[in-house]
């Protein structure tokens, strides 16, 4: 039962995510879903992307853990994220 709804839940964000609805997510589907972040998310995001901790996210260490992230889902490397990547 857990497997079912944790499957109905990845498949439900997916489809959130996929605006035009083609099955697969674009960079730009993808960079769209993060909406507005709350405070708790960006002192989560500055943690997370604050590579030296000095407490500044420089846009080098930014754009290093975003492209990371859809890249090491993207693994056919063709810039879209599809149903068997996710």
């Amino acid at each position: 039962a857990f497997d079912a709804d944790f499957k109905a839940r990845q498949n439900a964000a997916f489809a959130r995510i996929d605006a035009n609805k083609d099955g697969s997510i674009s960079r730009q589907e993808f960079d769209a879903a993060a909406g507005q972040p709350s405070a708790a998310a960006r002192s989560a995001w500055l943690n997370f992307n604050d590579v030296d901790k000095n407490g500044r996210v420089a846009l080098a260490e930014a754009t290093a853990k975003a492209l990371g992230s859809f890249d090491r889902i993207d693994t056919d490397r063709n810039g879209v994220l599809s149903v068997e990547e996710r």
